[in-house]
């Protein structure tokens, strides 16, 4: 339960203050009424949760309305349960479904208590006129003759006077909250359902809830060595071929002149040197191939033909093989290197995602395990397969998505489970509450089933009653000493009377208000 001030707000020309109290479901009808007692506000909102144990019939409806009368401020309810606003509307006690709609109501109905001759029911707010002026207004209402009609009239003004000025006294009498803490253990229970993405609401006869998809994007980069190996050419053949003049006259033959072998694939040199070819006559020139690698080496008498304008004019042949063309070994890539460091940056990114998506769940909301798929959005590799290359490097996204429910949605269905195990000796704390999802199988893209663990504390039943009886008039020392012989406790009794520094237990019983609470977290593990 918790209570939440407004400032306040101009309606109709006067000034109101409000206050909300957030009410949790498990308060006793005598804990709401000690909540009002508290209340300082002019306008009081209960926000009211489903299936509230304190509000199942209309009498109590009525017994916190003219309590909310005879403090002297006006009380309206916030609800989604349709029982509990029927059950308010039927005494004409404002209600709404949210505390936001409340509060923009400048005027709340006013919950009845009577229903005079006439049949038309007076309002709790109908305030008490005097004199002569009282009478008419009030024969003018119900439409009595004078004469003895007006005296009972009269009598009956005055029997309400009285009863207001009970109601009065009774605000002065002191009241006491007694909170017991009494020996308590932990319940658990398991129990499953189903969450399901098509599902409008929970419904806790089907054991279902409703499931939302929601997903997270992890990037990351892998690298690897690469293991494919190729021959490579590395360094260019050498030699020397002799040029023959073909005529009368020198030829002048430039370095870089393409001599070749004649094979369907000619190897082809350059010459390395500036020479003059005497006519009729011979030289020797250095050549190297044009291309490193093997294919230079090439076998004596090989080089054969000349290319370009002087072929007419010149014969050219190698006496020595060529030498010296080699090759060397390089790292390649290939299609297993490629598999590998995708499976080694999938794997990384998978354990990266299932930790990030549960620290990336919404508040309020739980994940259900082992409902987590993981897709490819983007992978773009550095080098192609075969090509030279000594690493490989990946870039890879990958979209990790599960199924989550609503932890006010598993608690609804959570809630009557507990409450059904609870042994008949014992009753159910309010503090101690909490559920989880403990395991979950994926069923579809839409569907998954999810077993939870529901726990609370739980104490032996204490009669609200007998404990009224047993301290009413005490003093508040004797009282505590009493409680903690006569009932068995986890902690010492707490007492707080209203007005501060009564040193008595009130004599009326309806006075009492006895609350049944949790140990402290940090002592429960001690109890159990």
């Amino acid at each position: 339960m918790s209570t939440e001030q407004r400032p306040p707000q101009p309606v109709a020309k006067s000034t109101k203050s409000e206050q909300v109290i957030h009410l949790q479901g498990d308060e006793d009808f005598h804990g709401v009424r000690s909540l009002l007692t508290r209340v300082q506000a002019d306008r009081v909102i209960l926000d009211v949760p489903r299936q509230h144990p304190a509000f199942r019939n209309e009498v109590r409806l009525k017994v916190l309305a003219r309590q909310a009368y005879e403090n002297g401020f006006e009380l309206a309810i916030a609800t989604r349960d349709p029982d509990i606003r029927d059950r308010a509307k039927a005494i004409h006690l404002a209600v709404f479904r949210s505390v936001e709609a409340a509060q923009k109501a400048h005027r709340w109905s006013r919950p009845t208590f009577e229903t005079p001759a006439n049949g038309h029911e007076t309002p709790l707010s109908t305030e008490w006129l005097t004199g002569h002026r009282a009478l008419e207004a009030r024969r003018e209402q119900i439409g009595a003759p004078a004469n003895w009609a007006d005296r009972f009239v009269l009598i009956g003004l005055v029997l309400g006077l009285l009863i207001v000025l009970a109601a009065g006294a009774l605000l002065l009498v002191p009241s006491a909250q007694i909170t017991l803490v009494p020996e308590q253990s932990l319940l658990t229970i398991p129990f499953e359902a189903t969450a399901d993405t098509d599902a409008e609401g929970p419904v806790r006869s089907q054991m279902v809830v409703p499931a939302e998809r929601f997903s997270i994007i992890v990037e990351g980069t892998g690298q690897m060595a690469t293991t494919g190996r190729r021959d490579v050419p590395d360094a260019k053949a050498r030699g020397e071929v002799t040029l023959v003049n073909l005529l009368p006259q020198d030829v002048t033959v430039p370095r870089g002149t393409i001599v070749r072998t004649s094979a369907a694939v000619p190897v082809r040199f350059q010459t390395l040197e500036d020479v003059v070819v005497p006519a009729n006559g011979q030289i020797t020139v250095p050549i190297e191939a044009l291309n490193p690698g093997l294919t230079g080496n090439v076998g004596a008498l090989l080089i054969n033909q000349v290319e370009g304008p002087l072929a007419s004019a010149l014969r050219v042949f190698n006496t020595n093989p060529t030498s010296g063309g080699t090759v060397k070994q390089v790292a390649t890539v290939t299609v297993a290197d490629k598999d590998q460091l995708r499976e080694q940056v999938v794997q990384r990114l998978t354990q990266e995602g299932t930790a990030e998506i549960a620290k990336q769940i919404p508040e309020g909301y739980l994940l259900i395990p082992n409902t987590l798929t993981f897709d490819a959005v983007t992978e773009s590799f550095d080098h192609l397969v075969d090509e030279q290359a000594d690493t490989l490097t990946l870039l890879y996204r990958l979209r990790v998505e599960g199924l989550i429910v609503r932890q006010e949605d598993v608690e609804f269905l959570a809630r009557p489970v507990l409450r059904e195990n609870v042994p008949a000796d014992r009753e159910l704390l309010a503090e101690g509450f909490a559920v989880r999802i403990v395991d979950g199988e994926r069923l579809s893209s839409d569907q998954a089933r999810f077993t939870a663990e529901v726990e609370g504390f739980t104490a032996a039943r204490i009669d609200g009653n007998m404990v009224r009886d047993l301290v009413r008039g005490l003093p508040i020392e004797e009282a505590e000493v009493v409680l903690k012989n006569r009932l068995p406790l986890a902690a010492d009794p707490g007492i707080e009377i209203s007005p501060a520094g009564w040193g008595r237990m009130p004599y009326l019983p309806l006075r009492i208000y006895v609350r049944v609470a949790a140990l402290p977290p940090q002592q429960q593990g001690a109890s159990q």
